[in-house]
């Protein structure tokens, strides 16, 4: 496996912060003529689309371990929902889909220590197809989330922390239990495979999963807080113009 910020990965990071940022500025001007619910909804079918590849992809190696259950595949569920779903549903799952696909997006880019691919395998060599895809994967959910709130769809609020730690906790028992059936490592809440804190299970699984917890809560703070100061500042800048 690749390095982290080996030089493929800082090139991984680059590439897709761009297309990210085409994505943005094409879904926010094509956001005005056709309209934002329409933008979301064929984001949402693109997203799923990526997923649906990959098993096509896989073929015959598809096992239990790729059901969609990961942190990063709840988007899966979340996305769509944002898209297509209305009143209390969709502003139940609004915060969730924006909050944790934004930070799941960002720390497996940062942190793919899984996801990279092996050293001297260029993004657009076949042999790195997988990896490709889960960059592209990843980038399209800090797309999806940031165009939430970019196009004014989603704007967050302080109590929506009980949102995105609700559902989180809602999915982890979930995985906890397929877990213990498959013994799998969905969420990472087996065997904390590619999680730096893994080692807190060593110490007792109640640490790890409250570590997680807290984790989930802690960044959803700093992503909420960052959100709204970014806001405070445009408007500032635009009361003053």
């Amino acid at each position: 496996m690749e390095t982290i910020f080996s030089q493929k990965h800082l090139i991984g990071l680059i590439w897709v912060a761009l297309l990210v940022t085409l994505m943005l500025m094409g879904s926010l001007l094509l956001g005005r003529r056709i309209g934002t619910g329409t933008v979301l909804r064929v984001a949402a079918v693109v997203f799923v689309s990526l997923e649906i590849a990959k098993f096509i992809a896989l073929g015959e190696n598809i096992d239990i371990s790729y059901f969609p259950l990961q942190f990063c595949s709840l988007m899966l569920y979340a996305y769509p929902v944002a898209a297509f779903a209305r009143g209390k549903v969709k502003q139940a799952v609004l915060p969730f889909a924006y909050v944790a696909g934004l930070m799941a997006g960002v720390i497996a880019l940062l942190m793919p220590t899984n996801i990279l691919g092996d050293p001297g395998t260029g993004w657009l060599s076949p042999d790195n197809f997988y990896p490709t895809l889960s960059f592209v994967y990843h980038g399209f959910m800090i797309y999806f989330s940031l165009y939430l709130v970019l196009s004014k769809e989603y704007s967050p609020r302080w109590r929506h922390i009980g949102n995105v730690t609700g559902l989180s906790l809602v999915f982890s028992w979930l995985a906890i239990g397929m877990n213990a059936i498959y013994d799998t490592d969905l969420m990472m809440l087996n065997h904390g495979e590619g999680n730096p804190l893994n080692f807190l299970l060593e110490v007792g699984w109640i640490w790890y999963y409250l570590s997680q917890l807290v984790l989930v809560v802690v960044v959803s703070l700093l992503v909420i807080a960052v959100t709204k100061g970014f806001f405070f500042i445009t408007d500032a800048r635009r009361l003053k113009s």
